[in-house]
């Protein structure tokens, strides 16, 4: 947080921290009132002044970023391993064991405006915080329906943090025939789109939650999915942890060019270089073995690979 030059850090003992970037010192630690890992932090973009951090068991939690105060809680019956979609008027998570993603209107989240503005109590859950629970979600989105028991659905679990698209004006999109992937519906709407354990990328209208198109690849995408317009045309950007790394059609899910037989790619993170050589942006990626290579974002082909 480069306004307050420090950093927020998160623990597996249950413990959130706001670290001071000069010394190190802890300005405040939130602990869960019950036992329960944390995951990676999030600052809300459109309110600066806090943090939403999803939890192992049952819930996220939104805290002062000034106090470390718990201001709101999801309570959606399992836990939230990704990072929060934090939007201007909703939060959208995807519950990892619930096979599901859930939009909460983020007001309902934030409750009162002055709630936690002139508090000064530090780390602790009280009872003015705002509780959501799964029956106050404005939509749900469940890759299995039906299904109650944990166990069957660990093969469609979603680590991966959703993403937010929307179409921009002035952008075509690539088409495909691939059987791999299905489309419902045309791109003229906001879509929520991320990758599951089944190896399905899904996208959702934002508005409803419907399911618009799902495109199948070659293994569990538990990294983050990463979008760009190239040269006036749009891209998902995907990888798998069996060496799989391929680009779709965020309109309707078409495979535009994929890749496998890479190393296991269980950490990859895909981003656009801008820096490379020529005009045009290159995707970049590491992968377990510790390899970076660098690929043409447009057809697949490798440019440079480090060993």
């Amino acid at each position: 947080v480069n306004k307050l030059r420090a950093v927020v850090v998160t623990a597996m003992e249950e413990t959130v921290a706001l670290l001071s970037m000069e010394d190190g010192s802890i300005t405040w630690k939130w602990k869960n009132t019950v036992p329960s890992n944390v995951f990676t932090p999030i600052l809300d973009p459109f309110d600066p002044t806090s943090i939403y951090v999803g939890l192992r068991e049952n819930a996220m939690v939104r805290l002062s970023l000034a106090t470390g105060k718990e201001l709101g809680r999801l309570s959606v019956g399992a836990g939230v391993w990704g990072v929060p979609l934090v939007l201007e008027a909703r939060v959208i998570v995807a519950v990892t064991a619930a096979t599901s993603v859930y939009s909460f209107d983020k007001q309902k989240l934030i409750g009162s405006a002055s709630l936690g503005a002139n508090d000064d109590s530090k780390g602790s859950a009280k009872d003015t915080a705002v509780v959501l629970k799964e029956a106050d979600a404005q939509w749900v989105y469940d890759i299995m329906p039906g299904v109650r028991h944990w166990k069957p659905r660990v093969p469609s679990w979603i680590f991966c943090t959703p993403i937010l698209w929307q179409p921009p004006a002035q952008t075509t999109t690539t088409k495909s025939t691939d059987s791999s992937s299905s489309a419902t519906a045309t791109c003229a709407s906001p879509l929520v789109i991320f990758g599951a354990n089944d190896g399905k990328i899904r996208a959702v209208a934002l508005d409803t939650g419907k399911l618009v198109w799902t495109t199948a690849t070659s293994g569990k995408i538990t990294s983050g999915i990463e979008q760009a317009v190239v040269n006036g045309v749009a891209y998902l950007f995907y990888a798998t942890e069996n060496g799989g790394v391929g680009a779709v059609s965020p309109c309707d899910g078409a495979v535009v060019w994929k890749l496998s037989g890479l190393p296991a790619t269980t950490e990859a993170a895909l981003q656009l270089d801008v820096t490379a050589s020529g005009s045009s942006p290159l995707l970049v990626f590491g992968d377990s073995l510790g390899g970076v290579r660098w690929i043409n974002p447009v057809d697949g082909a490798i440019v440079s690979h480090i060993k």
